[in-house]
């Protein structure tokens, strides 16, 4: 029975998207870390995905990535530390702050989007270029559908 279990458990879609987006950071990480940048980990992928131009709360990132508020500050924390976050006074509420990312940030993100491309190339070539666009075209479609549940 548990055989069975496990065997339905790795073929459960949550599962497989999990594993494929770990994956997928992993190797966008290791060419990361072949240009030196070894200070980002899988863990701060939790947050960077939520950081935009305009700057964010931690209370906002918190709520958009199911964690709490305490585990993106620490995260907020560590990537300050190691300048690739700046903080803002937030404009309408004068006990917030926004989280921006740094000059060093906007760099690590134009060589992230690199890299990115890189490895959905990669992606793309084993799957076949149709089912990479089909599969990419479907994510999209869900992801714009959960926005609006």
């Amino acid at each position: 029975m548990s055989q069975l279990l496990s065997k339905v458990r790795d073929v459960h879609l949550g599962r497989m998207l999990l594993k494929l987006e770990r994956h997928f950071t992993r190797q966008v990480l290791d060419k990361l870390a072949a240009d030196g940048i070894k200070d980002i980990t899988l863990r701060h992928f939790v947050i960077i995905p939520y950081i935009d131009h305009k700057g964010i709360r931690a209370v906002d990132i918190a709520h958009q990535a199911g964690i709490t508020k305490q585990a993106v500050s620490k995260l907020v924390d560590e990537l300050v530390q190691k300048g690739y976050l700046a903080l803002i006074p937030d404009p309408t509420d004068g006990r917030a702050f926004l989280i921006l990312m740094s000059e060093k940030g906007n760099e690590f993100l134009k060589l992230t989007l690199k890299y990115t491309q890189q490895v959905e190339a990669q992606w793309s070539s084993q799957v076949g270029e149709d089912d990479f666009k089909t599969m990419k075209a479907a994510m999209t479609t869900l992801l714009n559908n959960q926005a609006n549940d």
